[in-house]
């Protein structure tokens, strides 16, 4: 159970990680268009 726990735990903290680095990667790209789109 404890071991399980601690699995659960891993996958969680790198789904986070991950919805962390899409979200920046989403954000850096409409930076990138909003800045295109000025000049």
């Amino acid at each position: 159970m404890l071991l399980f726990s601690g699995k659960a735990k891993d996958m969680t903290y790198k789904m986070l990680l991950w919805s962390a680095y899409m979200n920046k990667a989403r954000y850096m790209e409409a930076l990138d268009v909003a800045d295109f789109c000025l000049n």
